[in-house]
């Protein structure tokens, strides 16, 4: 892989901004009311312009919408739009988002009054109510380069980890201020209630964490009233978490949940003015169904009371082995079979309770395939992952009951892809992709990547620019989303997902088989690229599209965010498919934007050369990863291939 220094110009480099050009009339933002909305909800733009020139410009503003490939809908006009020397002016318009699924381009261009475009710029949203189909989950966080804005980071979903009273078993409570039972942060829940308002009238729904035990002072409580529903040890105490295990001392228990302000002026005997410390739990006893009732039924009445749009369980429903509250196994057999059956059953009542008065209402696992059915699990003896369908877990009725449902996502847990073989990367979303989302339909992330750069100044590598565009082309390649704190690295990627989500995450989006795509498509290239595992088709109405990843192999082994140089434009690409029965109708190759280019994706035709049932396009110079769209039409009545 041949690379190259992509020097800086010497300006700063603001991720999501557009700066006025020179002597030009510019649209410096393009800028929609949500970042994401329901299916035919109504929606607002406003478009920014600044006029450089030295004078007054008259033109004609147009608007339309862009879905699908390339699919065009106008939707606002402006007429005799005049602009003085100096002048910044802003131009709303009214529309609805229309019936489709996923990502949308707004885009707005200015004509002067002879016809001559002078400017145009999109922006991108997405659509779905099911919301972990395009989910794009990170964190508000500011620095130096950019604001607590998500416009510029793209996510439409925000998560509270740890930030309830206990993490099971939690109720509405009027603490204005209160102590976290797992993390001991202390939160206001005014404020809390504000920034979830702020983020939902942005099509932003938040989701909460639960974990199956309780902790905390509300935890224990629970614990108290109901000590049938706890994991017991052999000795009959309850069960100590190997990973975090302690109990709180009493007098911590019986002190007010309350440590705000309000504290001061509560009546407080002096040895109960104390404050209870974090990570103490005790586990329930997933095996019995009337403690997962209780547990499944308190989640959704609390997230009910803070207009929470979902839910994640770290980990799943399934059952830890241990006793029960009379000194009996809570899995009397013990039986492989007998964990399955209750796991599925857990996961069963899990949806059919949430989702009731909202198919939509979001849930989602801690479930990674290498974690849940690794060697640790087994090494730990961990039952609650049991019926998963893969190799020494042959049963599949856990996981097609957590999945059964709309709006469902698996997280696959990994920290931090610094040092991570790229080879493995790609493995491990593959393994993932084929199971989960390619089998049962579900949405799979990972993350919480860490950065692992400087948020504040981009350095020499462009806050690992090099390094995250190659982890990112490995994510869209295989369906996958990604949970990380932003930085402007990850923003070409993250816009990509957002414009074709319809192309990367819709549940009709099929592998083809490794075997199928090397047979059927012929990739000419100057160098080895990954991608016979990378191809996918969907059926359409007059035929199909056939969606092929390029992605270059990176010029390190393993993900090194110091790695400063980036890849050579890859030019002279050609790909062949053979297509009988069928005409090639479009052919359009896209890609995200390369970090000294305007910050827009980058969709191009290409033009294609046929010999009988053979098709052979150039593909377009990129430096990371570029998705060819091949749209065929069947012809003679030939099926679908």
């Amino acid at each position: 892989l041949k690379t190259t220094s992509v020097k800086n110009n010497g300006k700063p480099y603001f991720p999501g901004k557009r700066d006025p050009r020179p002597s030009q009339v510019t649209i410096t933002d393009v800028r929609s009311n949500k970042l994401r909305y329901n299916e035919n909800e109504p929606a607002n733009t406003v478009a920014t312009l600044v006029n450089h020139t030295a004078k007054t410009v008259t033109g004609v503003l147009r608007a339309k919408l862009i879905v699908d490939l390339g699919a065009v809908r106008p939707l606002a006009e402006k007429k005799s739009f005049t602009i003085k020397s100096g002048e910044t002016r802003k131009w709303r318009f009214t529309y609805n988002v229309g019936p489709e699924t996923y990502g949308r381009a707004i885009e707005v261009e200015f004509v002067d009054d002879r016809g001559k475009r002078l400017d145009k710029w999109q922006e991108y949203f997405a659509v779905a109510r099911e919301f972990f189909r395009v989910h794009q989950h990170s964190y508000q966080v500011k620095a130096k380069y950019w604001a607590e804005d998500p416009h510029i980071f793209y996510f439409n979903q925000t998560h509270y980890f740890a930030h309830e009273p206990t993490g099971l078993g939690a109720e509405p409570f009027d603490a204005e201020v209160y102590i976290t039972g797992q993390t001991g942060y202390r939160l206001n829940q005014k404020f809390r209630k504000a920034q979830m308002a702020f983020n939902k009238a942005q099509g932003i729904l938040s989701t909460f964490y639960v974990i199956g035990a309780f902790d905390g002072q509300m935890g224990y409580e629970q614990a108290r009233q109901h000590p049938e529903f706890l994991l017991y040890d052999p000795n009959g105490q309850p069960a100590v978490d190997t990973l975090y295990g302690g109990y709180p001392n009493p007098m911590e228990l019986a002190s007010p949940l309350e440590v705000g302000p309000k504290r001061k002026t509560m009546k407080i005997k002096p040895y109960l003015d104390r404050e209870i410390h974090p990570w103490q739990h005790v586990n329930m006893n997933m095996a019995r169904k009337d403690a997962v009732l209780y547990a499944i039924n308190r989640i959704k009445a609390y997230a009910k009371s803070w207009g929470f749009g979902g839910v994640y369980w770290d980990g799943c429903l399934g059952v830890w082995a241990g006793f029960d509250h009379e000194g009996k196994r809570n899995v009397p057999s013990g039986k492989y079979e007998d964990y399955v059956t209750l796991n599925a059953r857990n996961h069963r009542l899990w949806n059919k309770i949430l989702k009731a008065d909202d198919p939509y209402f979001g849930t989602w696992l801690n479930w990674g395939l290498e974690g849940a059915t690794g060697d640790f699990a087994k090494r730990h003896g961990i039952t609650i992952w049991r019926g998963t369908g893969v190799e020494g877990d042959p049963r599949d009725d856990n996981i097609r009951a957590a999945t059964d449902a709309k709006n469902v996502m698996l997280l696959d847990e990994h920290q931090n892809f610094s040092g991570e073989d790229y080879r493995k990367l790609l493995r491990d979303r593959l393994r993932s992709r084929d199971h989960y989302v390619q089998k049962y339909g579900v949405s799979h992330i990972i993350g919480y990547a860490t950065p692992a750069v400087d948020l504040q100044e981009p350095g020499a590598t462009k806050w690992g620019w090099p390094a995250w565009n190659h982890v990112m082309s490995v994510l869209i390649a295989t369906q996958s989303h990604l949970a990380s704190a932003f930085v402007p690295s990850h923003r070409p990627g993250m816009q990509f997902m957002t414009r074709y989500s319809r192309f990367i995450w819709a549940r009709d989006i099929r592998a083809v088989p490794a075997q199928m795509a090397g047979k059927n498509v012929q990739v000419k290239s100057g160098e080895e690229l990954w991608w016979k595992r990378l191809v996918y088709q969907r059926k359409t109405k007059s035929g199909r599209d056939v969606i092929i990843h390029l992605v270059r192999i990176p010029p390190t082994p393993k993900v090194d965010y110091a790695w400063a140089d980036e890849p050579s434009l890859l030019k002279g690409v050609e790909v062949t498919m053979n297509a009988p029965g069928e005409r090639l109708s479009a052919a359009q190759s896209c890609r995200a934007y390369h970090y000294e280019e305007p910050q827009q994706v980058v969709q191009q035709d290409m033009r294609p050369k046929t010999s009988g049932s053979r098709v052979t396009v150039s593909v377009p110079p990129f430096r990371y990863h570029t998705m060819l769209v091949l749209r065929f039409t069947a012809s003679g009545g030939t099926k679908n291939r």
